[in-house]
């Protein structure tokens, strides 16, 4: 499926690629991709938004996208390593579909969604 969104590491070592469904992340050293192992979790994510904080990807993702079920919208932190939802950093529901993310320094990202409302996370990388 044809790309729609593509995101850079800082360091230039990971690039995260987006498509219709799903995502997969280029390690540019190792010239390796990793991609999701269970086609279930991928297919059933639509990638909205994303950006990478340290070495770790944040998706704003759209879940559950078939028509009979609501949509559940979330930001999702992968490892640069692993694509897979069980091994997540961190999971956080959103209240309304993202438009647009950005991450400042470090640990902070703003999030504005479709009702005009803009949201600001701290997230703590300490643990």
């Amino acid at each position: 499926c044809p790309v729609r969104l593509v995101s850079q590491s800082s360091s230039g070592r990971y690039v995260a690629v987006a498509g219709k469904r799903g995502l997969c992340v280029l390690d540019s050293w190792q010239e390796r991709w990793r991609m999701f192992g269970d086609v279930t979790q991928e297919e059933g994510l639509v990638v909205l938004g994303m950006l990478w904080l340290r070495d770790s990807l944040l998706a704003a993702v759209q879940r559950n996208p078939s028509e009979e079920d609501a949509p559940r919208y979330e930001l999702l932190l992968f490892p640069h390593d692993r694509l897979d939802t069980s091994h997540l950093l961190m999971l956080l529901p959103l209240p309304a579909r993202p438009l647009a993310m950005h991450g400042g320094e470090g640990e902070r990202v703003v999030v504005i969604d479709e009702r005009a409302v803009l949201s600001r996370y701290h997230l703590d990388f300490s643990r």
